[in-house]
């Protein structure tokens, strides 16, 4: 059995595949993350802060204490030998906004376009830390139907010289 290339079944997938050559579908992007390290030096301590701008509109959850939601919370692990530092305290995020999620059904902190998270630590020897920040960036919108949203679970790895 031949095709023809004149009947309506085949001008219609024609059509189809033209359109989507044409016209690409773009998906939601998205948003950059910008981290910028500095490290605060008093001694052997060093307060590392890592500081961050995310793109407007986007919000992304902080470290949040234990009374607030672990399953959202940002995290940051450190890794490097055992000679070179170790961190005194928890990992903490300044400035951050504090509110009740009514989805959630309790308190989350989270930043607008812009927080820090810092770390004190305690230098040991010169080597580079391998900080691995893991976190949550979301974006609500209105719709006709209310309120929606776009989220994403994100890794970023940052590596940091103590000399």
């Amino acid at each position: 059995m031949k095709s023809n290339l004149t009947s309506p079944n085949c001008f219609v997938c024609l059509c189809i595949m033209l359109f989507l050559y044409c016209c690409p579908i773009y998906s939601q992007n998205m948003p950059s993350v910008k981290w910028q390290v500095t490290k605060e030096i008093q001694n052997k301590e060093i307060n590392l802060v890592f500081a961050f701008k995310i793109d407007n509109d986007w919000s992304m959850y902080a470290i949040n204490p234990d009374t607030i939601s672990p399953k959202i919370s940002a995290r940051i692990n450190f890794q490097a030998n055992n000679d070179c530092f170790y961190t005194v305290g928890q990992t903490t995020s300044q400035t951050a906004i504090v509110e009740f999620d009514k989805e959630l059904n309790m308190n989350t902190a989270y930043f607008m376009n812009e927080g820090a998270f810092s770390q004190r630590i305690v230098k040991r020897g010169n080597c580079l830390i391998k900080a691995e920040i893991s976190y949550i960036v979301s974006k609500k919108y209105m719709t006709e139907q209310g309120e929606e949203g776009i989220i994403y679970r994100v890794k970023d790895i940052l590596l940091i010289p103590l000399d």
